[in-house]
């Protein structure tokens, strides 16, 4: 069984996307999706929870989080 889901979008797709999975924005940035996932939850990266699930972080937000770090 696999923990995590991993984006099938290339790099190249993913910079044409507005809004991202916690998934897609750890493999933008080469970081753990763990991190992200964190940041999310402790309220440092702005995105979208329904029910303790991150459903969305937009491309300003994650731009945002990491100029901030």
């Amino acid at each position: 069984m696999e923990l995590f889901k991993h984006s099938a979008k290339s790099i190249d797709q993913l910079l044409a996307e507005d809004s991202y999975t916690p998934e897609e924005v750890a493999k933008l940035l080469g970081m753990s999706v763990n991190v992200i996932r964190d940041a999310c939850h402790e309220g440092d990266l702005k995105s979208k929870i329904v029910n303790h699930d991150i459903v969305t972080i937009t491309r300003s937000d994650a731009l945002e989080w990491l100029e901030s770090r």
